[in-house]
């Protein structure tokens, strides 16, 4: 599993503490996921940004498998690249537990293989939401809102996220 949540490349000339200094040339980062463009998505080959062309922010395009490219320039670059888990083994969610007046808009469910489903339940085992998930993300952000799309009411909760064969449970809670 490649996991690398914020690689950053400094393209500038002066770089900040705990970045690489790009000067010049190409560097190239093979990856199993990278995103970058305008929502179209290739398989395999490679995707090359040049880093004077990159001013804004880009997001949408995935590559799976090949290489990603950056050519040297004067702007600051951040590359984040991530891949779907290879096991629910890590699979959490956060924040727990989710306060909307500590200004919480959404429970991530992180670290997750790249076909999940997250049912979650009332502690008396009523289904509230089920999430579906198909992407190489290793993450879903869930609005905590229930299927009829209300708002969820304080209390605990049990989610249960499968993969194939696999299942890892746990509790959330709610706090309005």
């Amino acid at each position: 599993m490649i996991k690398l949540l914020a690689f950053v490349l400094a393209l500038a000339p002066a770089a900040p503490v705990g970045a690489s200094l790009l000067t010049g040339g190409t560097l190239s980062v093979s990856g199993v996921t990278s995103t970058s463009g305008a929502g179209t998505t290739a398989s395999g080959g490679t995707l090359v940004m040049n880093a004077s062309a990159i001013g804004q922010v880009t997001a949408g395009t995935s590559l799976s498998g090949g290489t990603l490219s950056l050519s040297g320039g004067l702007l600051p670059t951040v590359v984040v690249i991530s891949a779907a888990a290879s096991s629910l083994a890590d699979a959490h969610c956060y924040p727990v537990p989710f306060k909307p007046s500590a200004g919480h808009t959404a429970i991530r469910f992180q670290d997750l293989t790249a076909d999940v489903s997250i049912k979650i339940y009332t502690i008396a085992g009523e289904l509230v939401r089920e999430i579906r998930k198909s992407d190489n993300n290793d993450y879903i952000d869930w609005d905590v809102r229930n299927s009829r799309g209300e708002p969820l009411a304080s209390g605990v909760f049990i989610y249960v996220i499968k993969s194939g064969g696999s299942t890892k449970k746990g509790k959330l809670m709610v706090i309005r």
